[in-house]
């Protein structure tokens, strides 16, 4: 008999706890219904920034995920509160939100964060993976497209056949050996496009790809799920739908996946947004004589325009802060940007 084991792989949750408590229940229901055993969460980093409830999707990660892995926003809230984050790939327009994270969240939460790897080989139960949060050699870097895609499986261990990543907030997958981008799709669409691309579809098992040839799975983002820059062309509508990806591991090489989508309380995050993102200038301020924001901390002891946009960010804060939950995270949610 094969002994088969359950995992949900999630990743970039974002902060958004009401998608995460979703996902969980969408996976124990699953798993009962199909008899598959309690399912063991797999998180592949970007728990926090962004969203409303670093906090609370923290305590969860930290009682529930069996296995984490660092992301790059998650280093990001785990700094210093005035240290600029575009060290961790963090684009300025969104600075204020990861500010008010490095702010909002707890210190033992950082502490732990800053504990995760940013990549974990052959982890217990897995040993035919790697999980790492952007590219395998690099925390921030993007894979989202087939071509491109080849170049970093072939830089997996020999003996390891398949990765799980995140990152680009897109669900889906790539194969050893074909230039072809695995997407899901609420529709099905002919492309004129030059990237050669295939919808699969969500809710349903899938063989894991085998004959000796790698794969790569993203699982897509719990929290603030994307769509592929190959089909925004296309008009197809957006799903902000919470996404995540099940994986059957079986002894006998009779592993299986589905992607899923999960509808969630869009409302209870956006009201969480709007009622508690606020700058508190309260918070732990440069003391003077010591400002880590002074250009003589700079490693040439130049003037450094981050740390620059950085003061002048911090003088509007709470009217910046506003307006990015408003004109950007919320429409993002809501599937409107």
């Amino acid at each position: 008999m094969d002994n088969q084991r359950l995992y949900a792989v999630i990743s970039d949750i974002h902060a958004n706890y009401q998608a995460l408590v979703a996902v969980e229940e969408d996976a124990q229901n699953l798993a009962q219904e199909e008899r598959l055993g309690e399912p063991r969460f797999v998180c592949l980093g970007d728990v926090v920034d962004f969203g409303p409830q670093p906090n609370e999707c923290m305590d969860w990660v930290r009682h529930r995920a069996d296995i984490v892995i660092q992301g790059n926003h998650d280093a990001a809230a785990a700094d210093r509160l005035y240290i600029p984050p575009v060290h961790h790939d963090i684009n300025r327009d969104y600075w204020p939100i990861t500010l008010w994270t490095r702010q909002t969240l707890a210190d033992n939460h950082k502490h732990t964060i800053r504990e995760w790897k940013p990549k974990r080989r052959t982890p217990p139960g897995l040993r035919k993976f790697t999980l790492f949060h952007g590219r395998p050699t690099s925390q921030t870097g993007r894979i989202e497209y087939g071509k491109q895609a080849t170049r970093y499986i072939q830089k997996l261990h020999t003996r390891i056949y398949y990765g799980l990543f995140g990152h680009t907030h897109c669900q889906g997958y790539f194969v050893e050996g074909k230039s072809t981008t695995f997407l899901t799709c609420p529709d099905v669409v002919n492309s004129d496009s030059d990237e050669n691309w295939q919808t699969v579809p969500v809710g349903s098992w899938e063989p894991l790809p085998n004959g000796r040839r790698k794969a790569i799975f993203n699982p897509g983002s719990v929290g603030q799920p994307r769509l592929h820059s190959v089909l925004v062309p296309l008009n197809i509508a957006r799903d902000p739908r919470a996404a995540y990806m099940l994986l059957l591991v079986g002894s006998n090489g009779n592993s299986r996946f589905q992607f899923r989508r999960v509808d969630y309380d869009v409302d209870e995050t956006v009201r969480q947004l709007r009622e508690n993102v606020r700058w508190s200038e309260n918070g732990k301020r440069p003391q003077e004589g010591n400002d880590i924001l002074k250009d003589k901390d700079s490693p040439s002891g130049l003037w450094d325009p981050d740390k620059a946009y950085l003061k002048e960010m911090l003088r509007e804060m709470p009217e910046r802060l506003e307006q990015l939950v408003e004109e950007t995270l919320i429409p993002t949610l809501e599937g409107r940007s």
